[in-house]
């Protein structure tokens, strides 16, 4: 068998950790494979290969069937509160609420130090992208976000949605994730353009999932 190169180890168990801070859950192999390209091709077999050397060590914890979990080590540690703030709407814009229902301790290991707040899903335009209605979204907060990211944007100064950030033409939209279509062809969630007074509220992080 071959040996191992060291260097693309700990690379891989960086971009592991780093993932798993900003976004609050593992990578998939293939999005491991895209991190590093050069070196792993378009090898699914040689990233499980690094993957599961890593888990032999101790270094994460990998499943098959479960996928890489962080480690013990990265898992523990100190926790930060993080406030949720109402309902937001994943479907049609809805009021937003502002006041603090409840407040929860997340691990600071898998969000960061930035500011966060939590929103709890309603609707199902953005099922796509695996945000599903009753799931509770971890949001970093600020005011700007590259395109693609799942922002949270308040419309008319107090309505708020959670879409995909997109720019056609020259024009920024609020893009569902969801192609369902009505029986007439037309789609049942369509783009918004925002008009009028808008912003930016935050980058939707990371979702957890309710189980029924």
């Amino acid at each position: 068998m071959k040996p191992f190169d060291e260097s693309m180890l700990v690379k891989t168990k960086e971009y592991i950790e780093e993932y798993l801070r900003r976004r609050g859950i593992a990578p998939s192999l293939r999005e491991i494979m895209r991190s590093n390209e050069g070196f792993f091709g378009v090898s699914i077999s040689k990233v499980q290969r690094y993957v599961l050397e890593l888990n032999r060590r101790g270094q994460l914890n990998y499943d098959k069937n479960e996928g890489i979990r962080g480690s013990e080590k990265l898992l523990a540690g100190k926790t930060k509160p993080i406030p949720m703030v109402g309902e937001c709407a994943c479907g049609d814009p809805i009021l937003a609420v502002e006041n603090i229902v409840a407040t929860y301790s997340l691990p600071e290991e898998l969000f960061g130090p930035s500011d966060h707040f939590m929103l709890r899903a309603k609707g199902l335009s953005m099922i796509e992208k695996g945000i599903n209605d009753g799931d509770i979204m971890v949001v970093r907060h600020q005011n700007t976000a590259e395109i693609g990211d799942i922002v949270i944007a308040r419309l008319n100064g107090e309505e708020a949605t959670a879409k995909i950030y997109s720019k056609e033409n020259g024009k920024y939209l609020l893009k569902p994730a969801n192609s369902s279509i009505h029986e007439d062809g037309s789609p049942e969630y369509s783009d918004i353009i925002p008009e009028g007074e808008w912003e930016i509220l935050g980058v939707v992080d990371s979702v957890i999932h309710r189980f029924k």
